[in-house]
Parts: structure tokens; C-alpha cells; sequence
């Protein structure tokens, strides 16, 4: 639990929601053991692979130890939800000494691609996995800590020497979501991908759910000015380019964009001269006070966002949004309360910024009133448990 995000959060609040229904619910993470998680006992784990490293690490003690850790707590059903830093050995021999029946929920594409956000080694939106291709992408070099920090840095990829470790992992993944008793795919857009990598039949579209459903009543702080925001991480997969294309095109004076979360120096240092204003980082707390500023919500990734949080944030406070139409968007919202484009083609990107430069306060009230609220932690949790019970 100490990835920050979105994943995190998630889990947090699904166990508390769980634990509410009368489930009995441990947690394995890396938080201290004993400590509580959404009110649950956490059980420490870490394992060796470093998360949102290339390489393929094997650690058959590190799975032993896992698997024991498991059967000793002796489930009567074992839900994945992140497991980044595990390594490939884990996944080659847990599925034929799993102590319960697992499910596997798709929050990102890690078992798909070690770079988890199907983003090529040129920074390239891929369209899903290949043992060729990817082999490629994830090549020797890159495995290599040092050259891939040095290549990040200097924003050059590394040559290409292909990686028959990859291959392998290619294998255990498939075998681990082979013998799970259902894949829970946060949106439709994660099950298609995913079903071009296995068999499609054990997938499942299960959205989930977000702790802003059960928001209190609010009042917006009213203003003269039209007030646009970008919440969580600025960096390039996020959007950085596209709302700097965006900020660059839009010229009305009565419009702010203000940025709340962590960025990249570099776009800060690009998009302050845009008229975008950096607010620092938010906890969840802060939320409802955002919202009670925001007139219109941005979420631009460039990746196939699994199913962004920030977006279900926006729509149960009843904010419109302007959003990339990627990854799992799509699912959270309709054409009434949101304005789609395609971020890879600058006619629609134009488009978009088109609207954004003459929309008017009376067509974002419109939308606002169609931002009807999604499903909450609670509600999720009622739709796991009909999974659990088959299970």
C-alpha cells in the first residue's frame, strides 16, 4: 500500500466496504505487518522484483515464502489486485499450489507489459502484447537498470537487443491468468485488450467503484471566471503534451486551468507561460473544496487509462469533462456529460480545443445535470461478493 494512487485507494476503501458487509478481510501488502488497511489487518510482504523495473527477476524462495504466507492465512478466496513487485517465479508456480479459488482484477497492464502502460520504448500508445514485439520493446538493455535510467534521462532509447526473458514472462502470466477462477476487468476497453492476449472466456467487465459517490451535498463557490481543472500526475503518458496544446490554443480571458497533484519540472516550466496555474499536491480530503472550484474537469492521458479514478471524482460531484477517449474514459462517461477526442490526431485535437475556446456556462450546467453519480465502494463490493459466492 505504498504506491500513492489510484489503485491504492481503491483498495482501501473496497476493504472497508467489505468489511461492512461481515467478510472476513486480510490484506497483503507492503505496509507494516499488523498495521491496518481500510480497517483490515495488513500481513507485510515484499517482494524482489523493484516495481516499474524491466527486468525479469526470479526468485523461487520469494514465491515459496508467498504461497506460505497465503496458506497460512487460509482464505476461502484470494483476490489480486497489484502484484508489481513479485517475481515471474511467483506466477510460474502459484496457480498449482493456490490454498483457495483467486480472482485477478485488471487495474493496469502489467501482466501485459512489464512497462504496465503499453506505451513502446519510443513512448508510443502499443496496442497490446506480442512475444516479437515485445521482446523488442523490453530488450536486453533495457532489463539493465543503469542504461535505462541514463536512456530515461536523456529522453534517447536504448539499441534494440532483444530479450528472450520476456518470452518466459509472456508464459507464467498466461498461466497465471489461465487458471484464475475469473479475470475482473475494470472496463470494456481493459477486457479487449487483455482478450487478444488469452482466452477471453474468463473475463469478466466488473467497473469498479469510487469513495466520491457517497459525497455529502455541496455548494459551488461561485465566479465571474471558467474554472478548468487537471487533478493527479502531469508527465507525458498523462497529457502534459496535450494539454499544452490545448492551454497554447485556447486565448479567452474569463478561463483558468489550474493543475493540482505532482509534475515533471520540465512541464511545469513549459506550461506556466500558458496561463496554467500549479496548485501542488492534494489529498482526498481536499476534494470537495476542488470541486466546489471546478466548472469543467480534464483528464487527457495518452495511454489506455485502465479506469481512471479521476474521472469518476468529476462526474459524482457532478463536473462535466473534457477527456481523451482512451482505455476505460469511455465506460464512466456519455456524450451528455463529457466532450471525447482522439489525442493522437490533431484534427480532433483541434476540435477539442475549439470547444473548449466557446463552450459556455450555460452548456456546462446542461452537462453538469447529466453527471449522474456512479457506483460506490459499497455497491462494487455487492457485485464482487455475487463473484466471490460462484467462486
Amino acid at each position: 500500500m505504498e504506491y500513492p494512487g489510484g489503485i491504492t485507494n481503491y483498495v482501501r476503501s473496497l476493504a472497508a466496504s467489505q468489511l461492512a458487509e461481515g467478510m472476513d478481510v486480510h490484506v497483503v501488502s507492503r505496509s507494516p505487518d499488523g498495521s491496518v488497511v481500510g480497517g483490515a489487518v495488513n500481513h507485510s510482504f515484499t517482494g524482489s522484483a523493484i516495481p516499474f523495473d524491466l527486468s525479469v527477476t526470479e526468485n523461487r524462495a520469494e514465491a515459496e515464502a508467498l504461497t506460505q504466507l497465503l496458506t497460512r492465512i487460509a482464505p476461502d478466496l484470494i483476490h489480486f489486485h497489484m502484484t508489481i513487485d513479485l517475481s515471474v517465479s511467483f506466477f510460474e508456480t502459484f496457480p498449482d499450489r493456490a490454498p483457495a479459488p483467486y480472482v485477478v482484477s485488471l487495474h493496469d497492464y502489467y501482466y501485459l507489459c512489464p512497462r504496465i502502460y503499453l506505451m513502446d520504448y519510443r513512448g508510443r500508445t502499443c496496442s497490446g502484447a506480442g512475444e516479437t514485439k515485445c521482446a523488442h520493446c523490453v530488450g536486453v538493455l533495457d532489463q539493465v537498470n543503469t542504461l535505462r535510467r541514463l536512456g530515461a534521462r536523456l529522453d534517447v532509447p536504448l539499441p534494440r537487443w532483444d530479450s528472450p526473458k520476456v518470452g518466459r514472462r509472456q508464459q507464467a502470466m498466461r498461466h497465471f491468468l489461465g487458471r484464475a477462477f475469473r479475470i475482473l476487468a475494470v472496463s470494456s476497453r481493459v477486457r479487449d485488450l487483455y482478450g487478444a492476449f488469452f482466452d477471453p472466456g474468463t473475463i469478466e467487465v466488473l467497473n469498479i467503484g469510487n469513495d466520491s459517490a457517497n459525497r455529502p451535498p455541496y455548494d459551488k463557490v461561485p465566479s465571474e471566471t471558467l474554472r478548468v481543472t487537471f487533478l493527479g500526475t502531469l508527465n507525458r503518458h498523462k497529457g502534459a503534451e496535450v494539454l499544452a496544446r490545448l492551454a497554447a490554443a485556447v486565448t479567452r480571458p474569463d478561463m483558468t486551468v489550474a493543475f493540482y497533484g505532482r509534475a515533471d519540472q520540465r512541464w511545469m516550466d513549459r506550461l506556466t507561460p500558458l496561463g496554467v496555474q500549479f496548485l501542488g499536491p492534494y489529498r482526498p480530503e481536499h476534494i470537495p473544496d476542488i470541486m466546489a472550484r471546478t466548472d469543467l474537469g480534464m483528464a487527457l492521458p495518452i495511454w489506455e487509462d485502465n479506469g481512471p479514478q479521476v474521472v469518476m471524482e468529476f462526474i459524482n460531484y457532478g463536473v462535466p469533462v473534457l477527456a481523451t477517449r482512451m482505455g476505460g474514459i469511455p465506460d464512466f462517461v456519455n456524450d451528455r456529460n463529457a466532450v471525447l477526442f482522439d489525442p493522437a490526431s490533431a484534427e480532433d485535437t483541434a476540435r477539442a480545443a475549439h470547444w473548449l475556446q466557446h463552450v459556455s456556462r450555460d452548456t456546462l450546467a446542461e452537462m453538469a445535470a447529466h453527471a449522474q453519480r456512479l457506483l460506490s465502494p459499497a455497491d462494487h463490493a455487492a457485485q464482487l461478493r455475487a463473484v466471490y459466492d460462484r467462486a
